[in-house]
């Protein structure tokens, strides 16, 4: 039994909680998919704004310009990392299950696709939540490595479109890839989910 684990349930008492409302990972898709609205918007935006003052990399266009355009991506940051976030708890859920269900080798197949895909997902979603430790060069997940901030890149710079990438160091995301990947992890638990649990899941928790 791990650590999370309560020692009064059994596995499919553990299976029914974890798949239920905010623990579930079906929960932060939803999140990742509302995040993933929300960072496209904010790009639209820019490219907008940037059709509109296409001289914003200095004050030069205009202080309010200026400004409204380091607003637009600090706001598209800000969601993009809470996408981060949210991708991180289906990731960790799905942790859960597959050492809850060891003898399903369908979740194990599932959750190995999904890291081999975003392979840096839970370094990214660690120095986010815990940047001042990575800033002093003691983040848990990547020792002696200090990282001063996370980079934000468009695929073509030149207009701010295609994928979004967060990177800190060598390690990196493309948001709108990782959506697509929780996205497809889900839809592969969820059918496992209902089977392992039975068709009352409810009555396993009484």
């Amino acid at each position: 039994m791990t650590d999370w684990q309560n020692p009064d349930l059994n596995e499919k008492q553990h299976l029914t909680i974890l798949g239920l409302g905010a623990s579930s990972p079906e929960y932060w898709a939803e999140v990742v998919a509302l995040q993933r609205k929300r960072v496209r918007r904010h790009q639209l935006n820019l490219q907008r704004h940037l059709n509109v003052f296409p001289t914003l990399a200095t004050p030069m266009a205009g202080f309010d310009a200026f400004q409204k355009s380091y607003r637009l991506l600090w706001a598209l940051g800000a969601d993009a990392h809470f996408l981060v976030y949210a991708a991180d708890h289906v990731q960790t859920i799905c942790e859960h299950y597959k050492s809850l269900s060891k003898s399903d080798p369908r979740i194990s197949e599932a959750y190995d696709s999904f890291v081999e895909a975003v392979p840096d997902l839970s370094v990214l979603r660690d120095f986010l939540a815990h940047f001042e430790e990575y800033a002093l060069g003691s983040g848990r997940k990547a020792k002696g490595t200090q990282f001063t901030g996370p980079e934000l890149a468009f695929e073509d710079a030149s207009n701010l479109t295609g994928e979004i990438t967060i990177s800190v160091g060598e390690y990196r995301v493309h948001i709108y890839r990782l959506a697509d990947e929780v996205e497809r992890l889900v839809r592969k638990l969820k059918p496992i989910w209902w089977e392992l649990i039975g068709p009352s899941p409810m009555s396993s928790i009484t």
